[in-house]
């Protein structure tokens, strides 16, 4: 269970020498992108009214406003939307057609003649209909033979850059709200063996320099075995391919997560990340998503601008007052205005 206010304004007032309240002052800037969480177990029985007034009860002395955000009770059965019953249909049928191409090429490999294994040269139909092979994709993808020759190197150095990159996003790409004691992530960003992971945006910098790098040099290797130019224009738009086929790929995994698990944060998190694909795959796909910003998007961005204005805008009207009254006494006052989200779900 989550307690929700949207806008709560703590104003503590006590002598600089208060330890707690110091040690307070210090951790009170987490609740800008941290929401107070409390967990309690209700019989599936209960209804959104019935939670939301227990819970009112619960913080009437704090003055808190209570409103359920989420009311979940498990279920066996998982329903699935529109757009989720059509990516699963689209599964299955591109999943029909990897098994069907896999045995049509493990019946041709196994009626081909072993004096044929490999001068035979395959016939545009034949190649069409194991392109989706299961066997001849593995293959391909754990050959031991490189195109670079003496720059083989490249491809350790890209294989140890893909696995900080995924390092990176396991560490800082999660939702914080599952873990208890937080505090201790604070004292792992000051550790120096955790700067790699902190540090692992810049994995990005050596994939963009590869890639390019890569590019003029297999362009300047065709042109001089070949004696012609590479067009740029078709190599952009053969890995430009491959990237909107993957992405296509990860946003309807990304669709499908909320009907994949349960939990009591699971579909807080994943309906999220859900919601956000399916309202944005187009500007993944255009490659756009870090020129435009999404309406949605857009307009949460301004409402939290406004009230983190109006919430300042207070806090210096009291600030004044403050001064007067610090200038008259000789007590030292600490004022601390934050902004809580407590949900119910």
């Amino acid at each position: 269970m989550q307690l929700y206010r949207e806008r709560v304004f703590i104003v503590l007032t006590t002598h600089a020498n208060s330890q707690v309240t110091g040690e307070i002052a210090e951790k009170m800037h987490f609740f800008y992108f941290l929401v107070y969480r409390y967990g309690v177990c209700v019989p599936s029985t209960c209804q959104r009214e019935d939670v939301e007034t227990i819970a009112a009860s619960l913080v009437k002395s704090a003055e808190f406003e209570v409103k359920v955000a989420n009311c979940e009770v498990k279920e066996d059965n998982a329903k699935l939307n529109g757009d989720q019953t059509a990516i699963v249909t689209l599964v299955c049928i591109l999943t029909a057609i990897a098994l069907a191409s896999t045995a049509v090429d493990l019946v041709k490999r196994a009626m081909r003649k072993p004096e044929k294994k490999e001068a035979e040269a395959e016939s545009l139909l034949s190649r069409f209909t194991t392109s989706f092979s299961m066997v001849r994709s593995l293959r391909s993808v754990f050959r031991p033979e490189t195109s670079l020759g003496p720059l083989s190197a490249l491809h350790g150095l890209r294989s140890l850059t893909l696995l900080w990159f995924m390092l990176g996003h396991i560490f800082l790409f999660v939702n914080y709200q599952f873990f208890r004691n937080l505090m201790i992530a604070v004292g792992f960003a000051k550790d120096f063996s955790f700067q790699m992971v902190i540090n692992s945006t810049l994995a990005t910098d050596t994939l963009i320099f590869l890639n390019g790098f890569l590019f003029g040099y297999h362009g300047l290797v065709d042109h001089e075995s070949t004696g012609r130019r590479r067009q740029p224009i078709f190599s952009v738009l053969h890995k430009a391919f491959r990237a909107v086929v993957a992405m296509l790929l990860a946003t309807m995994v990304a669709i499908l997560l909320p009907v994949i698990g349960s939990g009591p944060m699971w579909k807080e998190t994943m309906e999220s990340v859900a919601q956000n694909c399916h309202d944005n795959w187009w500007l993944n796909v255009l490659f756009v998503n870090n020129i435009f910003v999404a309406p949605h998007e857009r307009t949460r961005e301004g409402r939290v601008r406004v009230r983190l204005a109006t919430c300042a805008e207070k806090d210096f009207t009291k600030e004044s007052t403050e001064r007067k009254r610090e200038n008259s006494t000789n007590e030292v006052h600490v004022r601390l205005t934050i902004i809580r989200q407590l949900e119910i779900a």
